[in-house]
């Protein structure tokens, strides 16, 4: 498989601003954050679901115009590439994943994490309202701890970047983002113990003496973490199959 080049990614980036797309069109950085989500999320979500949305960001009902068949199969090949582009990166080196308001000036934070939130607030939202959660039972939130949605709301929201403004602190938040990524790419990777194992994630906490000495009683197989997730708290019955094909995705379901 080929991956998309910048050149590429410039390409799609001018159809998107193009007369072509609809005035609700999401920009390349919105479309990074949205498919990063997808990515990343509690389940698989298929193209003919998220696709709509990019188009039209507002209601997901507005399509493009293409010249000719050429021209669609042209762009949605961009769109698939530059998905696949986003998932090789999280299965090789989560922690290494760059988002494209770090490669390229052009492109702004904000814009990255709206799209980000409106992926997880249109698809498995209450799953990801339930990680959400458990994230904020599991380390409440302080000043060692703010949240793992924390950087995304102060970054992708009107509300909460209008507190960023306020206080004058976007540079923490975005320096958080890469970190939280990395440790979010599975849903059992919310544990202490597995976070722990990555070092970009470790040393951007200051735990005190206590939660160290609780790390090496923490779970760290995340397979693990994740069966169990699916199997106990999303409670549905479908959860059960799903939980064992996650348990097993690095070799074999976790009992």
């Amino acid at each position: 498989m080929t991956l998309l080049t910048e050149a590429d990614l410039d390409r799609l980036a001018a159809f998107l601003a193009s007369e072509a797309s609809p005035a609700g069109a999401m920009n390349l950085a919105q479309l990074e954050g949205f498919l990063t989500a997808i990515v990343t999320g509690p389940s698989m979500v298929p193209p003919s679901a998220w696709l709509p949305w990019l188009w039209d960001a507002e209601n997901g009902e507005d399509a493009p115009t293409f010249e000719s068949m050429a021209q669609a199969q042209e762009v949605l090949g961009l769109v698939m590439g530059f998905m696949n582009r986003i998932a090789e990166a999280f299965v090789h080196d989560p922690a290494a994943f760059r988002p494209l308001f770090l490669r390229d000036a052009r492109w702004a934070a904000d814009d990255w994490c709206e799209g980000f939130l409106q992926a997880t607030q249109t698809f498995d939202a209450e799953a990801w309202a339930r990680l959400w959660a458990a994230d904020a039972v599991q380390h409440p939130p302080g000043a060692d701890h703010a949240g793992w949605v924390t950087p995304f709301i102060r970054l992708g929201d009107d509300e909460g970047r209008a507190v960023t403004q306020k206080l004058g602190d976007a540079q923490r938040w975005i320096d958080a983002l890469v970190p939280t990524l990395a440790a979010l790419h599975d849903i059992g990777k919310i544990t202490l113990g597995f976070q722990a194992t990555c070092p970009v994630w470790l040393a951007a906490q200051r735990f005190d003496e206590l939660t160290r000495r609780q790390i090496p009683f923490s779970e760290s197989d995340h397979a693990k973490v994740s069966q169990f997730f699916l199997q106990h708290d999303l409670r549905p019955r479908k959860a059960q199959g799903w939980g064992l094909a996650v348990g097993a995705h690095h070799g074999k379901p976790k009992g």
